[in-house]
């Protein structure tokens, strides 16, 4: 399958064209940011920090085991390929940093993260790029100039794809941009009123497999 579609991890931090499109990109992180805002991190109580270095390898701050990172997940514990799978996956966190992380996600315990959202923005300006989700109880945390719809462009533009003919689905605030940029931008109707303000249609929520039965429509009136 990959060898006929593109795929686009970690809010564009990682693209991997194939087929018609063509690129690989990957985008790290200032020196130093990672290891910062992981501290930051350990200093909260309740806070946890996800490295991610090419969207597929990952790292967590504080280290957790491989039965507390199926059951933060939610994922199948009792699925053996489930397991197997995030074993492979997860690096430890000096492997990640030598690599050259490309993606911070930070995750809240109980509470928003606002006040160190605020902080991490003030400290930082514009050398990073900053996606708050889920009312504050997340920050993704990239290189500048790295969003979804950017690396959307990265994708269609060498391949002759206007924007007008991208169609893209979104259901928090980090799909914002992708959803303004795309020709046809469309909400899940399990979106918050910020995400589907302005976009041009509103599909069934996840739980519905709104995105599968839009797409079913679209091929249907080809």
């Amino acid at each position: 399958m990959l060898e006929h579609v593109s795929v686009i991890a970690m809010n564009g931090a990682s693209v991997n064209g194939r087929g018609a499109l063509s690129g690989d990109h990957l985008f790290r992180l200032p020196d130093g940011a990672t290891e910062d805002l992981a501290n930051r991190v350990r200093a909260i109580d309740g806070l946890r920090a996800f490295i991610e270095s090419d969207g597929f390898r990952f790292a967590v701050v504080p280290t957790v085991s491989i039965d507390e990172l199926v059951a933060i997940s939610g994922l199948n514990g009792t699925d053996p390929e489930t397991v197997l799978a995030l074993e492979r996956e997860v690096a430890d966190f000096s492997e990640l940093l030598a690599s050259g992380p490309t993606k911070v996600v930070i995750a809240a315990g109980d509470e928003p993260i606002t006040p160190l959202i605020k902080a991490i923005r003030e400290d930082y300006g514009e050398d990073l790029a900053y996606f708050p989700s889920d009312g504050d109880m997340f920050l993704n945390v990239v290189q500048p100039g790295v969003s979804k719809w950017s690396s959307i462009a990265r994708l269609t533009e060498p391949a002759g794809i206007p924007a007008s003919s991208v169609v893209a689905f979104g259901d928090d605030d980090p799909d914002r941009v992708m959803l303004e940029g795309a020709g046809i931008g469309i909400a899940m109707s399990n979106a918050n009123d910020n995400v589907k303000s302005g976009v041009d249609l509103i599909a069934p929520s996840n739980n519905e497999d709104g995105v599968a039965a839009v797409v079913e429509q679209i091929l249907a009136s080809r």
